[in-house]
């Protein structure tokens, strides 16, 4: 869920502690958009703790 303040994830296997991780966008430093598959279907998200996010989605973008 994308809301105008966070981003909200619930993994596909429920295999964390907590069922939906939560990020706050003002965390985000920088979104990138990443191949998958040899396909543009990966986003990178990178934060302020030098931490990043890798997310992978099932439809493919094509590139402008």
């Amino acid at each position: 869920m994308l809301t105008d303040v966070r981003l909200y994830l619930q993994p596909l296997n429920n295999i964390d502690p907590e069922p939906v991780q939560k990020y706050a966008f003002h965390t985000f430093v920088s979104i990138y958009k990443r191949r998958h598959t040899l396909r543009h279907t990966g986003l990178e998200i990178l934060m302020q703790n030098d931490a990043s996010l890798f997310l992978s989605f099932k439809t493919y973008a094509p590139c402008a």
